[in-house]
């Protein structure tokens, strides 16, 4: 058993810009590309899911619109649509909730080392067969870790140590001998913690942990690799939740499934699928793999993939995830049901759309004057993402009140602004270069080939990224 101190490896830099909101660049997680693979699942699950509520995410509304919002990193999202929250079903989901997740336990990791206080990584593993189904796996397991962390061994142990409790999460792969399900724990430690408490937590975790699964008519993983405890390098807390979060957590890993994803995440070892490989490939025809994918739905429904130790909660006190994607952001667009779903009728429209106000913002992101800067972005992405839907000829609602606007120092910036614009006529979509294909290709129209005049002051909000 290894009990060297290490910090995981920082996450590779990803290959493309980040997209989506702002909790995902904090947290350097999230590309295009992986944002675009999330809704490529979403979309295969719609009609292949045997979960209704996954069946029905973003495919309606909560209100009356749909809205793309924009933050001022220049990254845009939606927000009002109903949505599963299914963290191990849904793609698109997942996504978000894992980064947000992410950000509560590097928030965690901060404050625990800033009360001196030490982390070690647990990892429990079980033997497994062919012949096992998922749903008997998560049974054993969950039963073994119960036993296990109540049990007299491991609480005179945790005493001893100062272990004040875990956040555990599970994690499933398949290969060749089946369904792989094992746990990753944070064990949060009071003091500076060394190799020696290590090797005494992972002894006596291992001795209840194997001992409980025999009772449960399962076979006990051998000593060398059924228990892991490695201490955690805290120095970099951002680092530290990659390496136990996103290893293979997240639907990111679903866009191009190379052995390192754009978030260090790392393919399943010697073959195996991570769940969303095997998403991934079941949207690629895959029949083998939509059958497990059926079998993973049905056996992880209802199941809690991160679970927080009261105590270790309740010590730290921070915020909930829910609250944790408060952004301020600006309603460039306001879709109505029909639109939203015509939208949603063509292969990566809703993507598309989010990329195309993107690449408008940033266009106009050059300058010292970061608010003007931040207008002309936003009029620059509330043009394109207009023009691009009248070219899918998909009619466009686009409500920007003026009452809503509040403020003397806005009305005086959209007004520099609109005397400032060159006196231009409107142009086509063909002509501004998205007649080629939308999501690819050049930039759509700036502010050098837009209609004249402003198209009205965006609506600026505190609003939330989507309601849970």
């Amino acid at each position: 058993m290894a009990t060297e101190s290490v910090g995981p490896a920082a996450p590779a830099a990803a290959a493309s810009e980040p997209a989506g909101p702002t909790w995902e660049r904090r947290n350097n997680v999230g590309s295009a590309e992986g944002r675009r693979a999330a809704w490529a699942g979403l979309y295969w699950l719609w009609d292949n899911t045997r979960l209704k509520a996954v069946k029905h995410c973003r495919r309606s509304l909560i209100g009356f619109t749909a809205d793309l919002m924009m933050s001022r990193s220049g990254l845009a999202h939606w927000q009002g649509l109903r949505s599963c929250g299914s963290v191990s079903a849904c793609s698109v989901c997942a996504r978000k909730v894992w980064s947000k997740r992410s950000l509560k336990l590097e928030a965690a990791l901060t404050e625990w080392q800033s009360r001196g206080g030490s982390v070690a990584l647990v990892t429990l593993t079980m033997r497994h067969s062919r012949k096992q189904t998922l749903a008997v796996l998560w049974a054993a397991l969950g039963g073994a870790w119960n036993a296990t962390e109540t049990s007299r061994g491991v609480r005179s142990v945790r005493a001893a140590l100062g272990v004040v409790g875990f956040v555990r999460r599970v994690e499933a792969t398949y290969g060749a001998n089946g369904w792989h399900l094992h746990i990753h724990a944070l064990a949060f430690i009071e003091g500076d913690a060394d190799e020696s408490a290590a090797l005494r937590l992972g002894d006596a975790l291992y001795a209840s942990w194997s001992a409980r699964l025999k009772r449960l008519g399962m076979q006990a993983p051998l000593r060398a690799i059924g228990t892991d405890v490695k201490l955690l390098d805290l120095s970099d807390p951002g680092a530290a939740v990659a390496g136990y979060i996103t290893m293979r957590s997240t639907p990111e890993g679903m866009a191009g499934r190379e052995l390192t994803d754009a978030l260090g995440g790392k393919r399943g070892k010697r073959g195996n699928r991570t769940t969303w490989e095997l998403l991934a490939d079941a949207v690629e025809g895959d029949k083998g793999a939509r059958a497990l994918w059926w079998e993973w739905e049905a056996a992880s429904h209802g199941k809690r993939m991160l679970t927080w130790g009261l105590k270790v909660s309740a010590l730290l006190d921070l915020e909930d995830e829910d609250d944790a994607d408060d952004l301020e952001a600006t309603v460039i667009a306001r879709l109505g049901q029909d639109v939203w779903s015509q939208v949603c009728n063509r292969p990566d429209g809703p993507c598309d759309l989010l990329e195309i106000a993107e690449r408008a913002y940033r266009s106009q992101s050059r300058g010292d004057d970061l608010e003007r800067c931040h207008l002309l972005g936003l009029e620059a992405a509330m043009t394109d993402v207009a023009l691009t839907l009248d070219d899918w000829g998909v009619l466009s609602w686009v409500d920007l009140p003026l009452e809503a606007v509040t403020g003397d120092d806005f009305k005086v910036l959209s007004a520099d602004l609109t005397s400032s614009a060159p006196p231009v006529s409107t142009v086509s979509a063909a002509e501004s270069g998205q007649a080629g294909g939308v999501g690819t290709g050049p930039p759509g129209p700036h502010a050098q080939s837009r209609p004249a005049g402003p198209l009205g002051p965006p609506v600026s909000a505190s609003v939330r990224a989507e309601p849970p």
